[in-house]
């Protein structure tokens, strides 16, 4: 095919040919609805073909919306539906996600041939599957509708249940329905009250031989994700991972101070798995990652391999002085960012400096140890680069800022030899003081006067000081008050000011310095902002490295607080056998918190516990 031939792909060229595929086409025909609010999130959606509603518990997101995305992409909805009143920044998120890209296919199907659109042939059968399943619809279903009693009620009138009763009473309706869906999670209510307003106002799938007219639901499943294990408020509770208050801290996404809390929680919520580990993370990034370790445990069993095999690394005795080198580089590493963000926006001051160069010192320090970490981590690989780009940073700020002087003086100050306009500024600036008695000198001979002083102001400039004893008064004429206004009528001189009873003058040799020498203050501020600002840029620049260490430094601290606890406590590492069916096999096993109720370990009974293959897995626990 001639390349001049070639077409950009627009909606009405896919319009055209979308119905010579509808024949062969099965849509997708799913319908997603989210509720997004407090960093939690909570989804439901209509399968049309199984006729079966399926719904998630709300569960904490990240600032990147990785869950959310995570299920657009294994489900392929073609509609997402949400509310206005959720969060700009998941409303946007969502719209981004649903626009119909191009971009996003691969490079062979941005442009196509012009006469293979015109031609039903295998490529562009093939490529127009590729562009439909790229189409999804987005809707903004009004806030109200989201009401939570009016969404509970929604839920209630379904009727078309196959394990509904037919003779039912309203009590007992709601006991059913509380057996199917967590009423507790109001964020899941929602998500399912707004799907069913809109499969009922839109007519989805009606079935017109009923009475009733409305969306066919035979049966309502929770969702399950292909490597991540959901648990609702309950599971938590109930295998002791969150306690009520834990459970809140852990989807509380603010500023609180790291040891404070952690100090807070061991004093009296100490009988859960999330604060065991809590109170052995030195980052407040690692408080973040092992909440989402936490709340969104995963079923991947590659990743549990890595995260495995990284705790045996920094178990093995040979390891431990790397572990206690990068526990003090992490200990160092600071929330940073705030201080980026604001970078973007205005100056940074004195302590946001020295925050982010010692948490970039601490970055250079953890790359130089990242080849014997990285190859277990799953996380974007920390490359060579890493280690190149966070030196020429941490080079770049030592040259460029003297923080001995900086910290003297409790103010950024650029290092000498970076700027020679600077540099000149800076010494004359030094030298104004034996300037200026100079000046003062030549101005109490040329205005005969018994003495006076000359300042420097900055914005205002150079003046001369004088007050009543230093003018001569015999060469006046006038009374005592009116001595001032006949010496600068006499001598031309231009008023500015008083203060203290001292008469600030502008004197043609004032003025004269003023276009010389200029508002020295401010030539120096501005020369060192624009310095300053230079730097800033530089680590705008590479603010994506930051964001991709801290996520690294996030995870080595909870595999590290991981470690820590299997020492402390003697854990070992569980084995996977992929040969047999789902068993467990575990000998002298122990509760991690029941075992610390006792005064030592010693007075704990382990137990085996076997289930599976030739053990039942039906288990009755007693206690006594």
């Amino acid at each position: 095919v001639d390349s001049t031939k070639l077409l950009t792909i627009d909606k009405q060229l896919l319009e055209k040919y979308d119905e010579n595929f509808s024949d062969d086409v099965d849509d997708n025909e799913i319908y997603l609805c989210f509720y997004y609010q407090s960093n939690k999130v909570a989804c439901s959606y209509y399968d049309l073909n199984k006729k079966c509603l399926f719904y998630s518990c709300e569960i904490q997101e990240d600032s990147k919306f990785q869950l959310t995305d995570t299920i657009i992409d294994d489900l392929q909805p073609n509609c997402i539906i949400t509310s206005p009143r959720c969060d700009s920044k998941f409303v946007n998120f969502l719209k981004q996600k649903c626009k119909y890209d191009l971009k996003k296919l691969s490079n062979t199907t941005n442009f196509i041939p012009e006469d293979s659109l015109l031609t039903n042939d295998d490529q562009s059968y093939e490529l127009m599957l590729k562009l439909r399943e790229n189409r999804i619809q987005f809707v903004l279903v009004p806030s109200n509708e989201f009401n939570l009693d009016a969404c509970k009620e929604r839920i209630f009138k379904i009727s078309t249940l196959e394990s509904l009763p037919e003779r039912i009473s309203e009590a007992e309706k709601i006991f059913f329905f509380s057996s199917l869906i967590d009423f507790d999670s109001k964020l899941t209510i929602k998500s399912c009250g707004g799907l069913l307003k809109y499969l009922s106002t839109n007519r989805i799938n009606f079935e017109l031989e009923r009475s009733i007219f409305e969306t066919p639901i035979y049966q309502i499943k929770k969702i399950e994700l292909k490597n991540l294990l959901l648990l609702d408020q309950n599971a938590f509770k109930s295998l002791q991972i969150f306690n009520d208050v834990d459970y809140v801290y852990a989807y509380k996404q603010t500023n609180f101070d790291t040891l404070a809390f952690r100090t807070h929680l061991n004093d009296k919520f100490n009988n859960t798995l999330y604060s065991l580990f809590l109170s052995r993370i030195n980052t407040k990034f690692g408080i973040g990652k092992l909440r989402s370790f936490m709340l969104k445990p995963t079923r991947d069993l590659k990743i549990l391999h890595q995260r495995h095999k990284i705790i045996d690394f920094y178990l093995d005795p040979r390891n431990s002085e790397l572990a206690k080198l990068t526990i003090k580089h992490l200990k160092k590493c600071k929330y940073i960012n705030p201080i980026l963000k604001r970078m973007r926006l205005t100056r940074c001051g004195l302590n946001d400096w020295k925050r982010l160069y010692r948490t970039t010192q601490s970055f250079l320090e953890l790359c130089k140890m990242k080849r014997s970490l990285s190859q277990y981590l799953h996380n974007e690989p920390i490359d060579s680069s890493f280690e190149v780009k966070f030196d020429f940073l941490v080079n770049l700020f030592e040259r460029t800022i003297d923080l001995k002087e900086s910290n003297e003086k409790n103010e950024i100050r650029v290092s000498k030899n970076i700027s020679k306009d600077l540099d000149t500024k800076r010494l004359m600036y030094s030298q104004l003081p034996e300037f200026l008695t100079e000046i003062a000198q030549r101005e109490m001979i040329t205005y005969s006067l018994n003495g006076c002083k000359t300042t420097y102001l900055q914005l205002i400039g150079f003046l001369l000081i004088i007050n009543m004893e230093d003018l001569n008064l015999n060469n006046f004429s006038l009374n005592f008050s009116d001595s001032f206004a006949e010496f600068e009528q006499k001598n031309h001189l231009k008023f500015v000011f008083k203060s203290n009873e001292k008469m600030y003058y502008k004197t043609p040799l004032c003025i004269e310095l003023d276009q010389n020498i200029g508002d020295l203050a401010t030539v120096i501020n501005d020369l060192q902002s624009e310095i300053l600002d230079n730097l800033q840029t530089n680590f705008i620049k590479y603010s994506h490295l930051y964001a991709q260490m801290v996520d690294f430094c996030a995870e080595i601290d909870c595999l590290l607080s991981f470690v820590s606890v299997a020492k402390e406590f003697d854990y070992t590492r569980p084995e996977f056998d992929f040969t047999k069916k789902s068993f467990i096999s575990a000998k002298s096993a122990r509760h991690p918190l029941v075992e610390l109720m006792f005064d030592s370990f010693t007075s704990f009974i382990p137990n085996d516990i076997h289930s599976g293959l030739s053990s039942p897995k039906l288990k009755v626990i007693t206690s006594p």
